[in-house]
C-alpha cells in the first residue's frame, strides 16, 4: 500500500509542475495555481483510493492454489465451484463428482486442476 502511494504522490507532483509550466507560459494568472492545486488534490485521492481497491481486487481474483468441489465429472473436463463461481476444469485424471480439487494453475478460462489429497 505504501508503494501505491508514492507512485501516486509523484504522478501528482508531476501534474501539478506541468500545469504550473504550462500556466506561466501562456502567461495566464498566478492565481489559477490554486483551483489546479485543488484539482490535483482531488484527483490524487481519487486515484490513490482507485489503486487500492484495485489491488484488493487483484487478491480475490488469484485463483491458483484455491480449492474446490467438482460439479460435473471431469472426464477431461467438467465443472468446479470455486467460491461462489463455477469455472470449466481439466485434469489428466478422471475426478467424480463431490471430490475436492485443488488449482494448479488457469489457460484462458480453463482452470487445470488436480485432487490434492485422496483422502478426503
Amino acid at each position: 500500500m505504501k508503494n501505491v502511494f508514492i507512485r501516486v504522490s509523484v504522478f501528482n507532483i508531476i501534474y501539478f509542475s506541468i500545469g504550473a509550466v504550462i500556466i506561466y507560459i501562456s502567461g495566464l494568472s498566478l492565481y489559477l495555481l490554486v483551483p489546479l492545486a485543488a484539482v490535483i488534490l482531488f484527483w490524487a485521492r481519487y486515484s490513490y483510493r482507485m489503486n487500492i481497491e484495485a489491488l484488493k481486487k487483484e487478491d480475490l481474483l488469484r485463483i491458483e492454489g484455491r480449492e474446490g468441489a467438482v460439479i460435473e465429472e471431469i472426464n477431461p473436463y467438467g465443472i468446479v465451484k470455486i467460491g461462489n463461481e463455477y469455472w470449466k476444469a481439466y485434469s489428466e485424471k478422471i475426478i467424480p463428482k463431490g471430490k475436492i480439487v485443488k488449482v494448479i494453475r488457469i489457460e484462458g478460462l480453463t482452470l487445470i486442476v488436480g485432487v490434492e489429497n485422496d483422502n478426503r
